[in-house]
């Protein structure tokens, strides 16, 4: 009789870990996966949203550099001064604001150094645009200055540093969105596993019973 007991007792306990033990431990698997996704999904997201904030502060750089120029050249052409006044606005956000955007692309060197080059640029654009207007000022032949070109070249110069900047941080975003979409399906694919598994587990052992 005791043997009998002993018998079922080793039976009872293995159906037992058939039947729970098997998808419990299927179930874990996959719920330790899935949240591995979502901390994933969750750090990409961010990134995501972290290049969107970079290109909108590239975009309001790039909208500087064309306020500095129309205003310099209203100024120029008509002489009045008021035509400085988004000249001077943008001049005085130019660089607080680039230096802002080179602390948020840190972890990126290129991007870095194209906003360093840019500000080098800006600079001496700044020097050319301070001439001419204190030439225009003078009633001196200022140009003379623009005719050589010096302005139009660092201002392309500008341009082109904020065109590769720009196409970069969108192919970043591109990479980024299609790990989000990535690991979105791989979440779906293993939560459909983990479910499936436990399913066929809990048939199996009904039907072994």
């Amino acid at each position: 009789m005791s043997n009998e007991s002993a018998m079922d007792e080793q039976g009872f306990r293995r159906i037992l870990n058939r039947n729970v033990g098997l998808p419990l431990g299927l179930g874990l698997v996959g719920a330790l996966c899935f949240a591995v996704l979502i901390g994933y999904l969750l750090s990409v997201i961010r990134w995501v949203e972290h290049t969107d904030q970079v290109l909108n502060r590239a975009s309001e750089i790039y909208k500087l550099t064309l306020d500095m120029e129309t205003g310099m050249r209203g100024y120029l052409l008509s002489g009045e001064e008021d035509y400085l006044a988004p000249y001077e606005q943008a001049r005085g956000k130019f660089r607080p604001q680039t230096e802002q955007l080179i602390d948020m692309v840190a972890d990126n060197p290129p991007q870095v150094q194209r906003l360093e080059r840019l500000l080098a640029m800006q600079d001496q654009w700044d020097l050319y645009a301070q001439e001419v207007i204190a030439s225009r000022r003078s009633g001196g032949n200022f140009m003379a200055e623009v005719g050589r070109g010096r302005g139009k070249n660092l201002t392309d110069g500008m341009r082109r540093e904020l065109d590769t900047f720009i196409n970069s941080e969108r192919e970043l975003r591109q990479q980024r969105n299609a790990n989000v979409s990535n690991t979105t399906l791989w979440g779906r694919v293993s939560t459909w596993w983990s479910a499936s598994c436990s399913a066929l587990c809990w048939r199996c052992s009904g039907v072994e019973s």
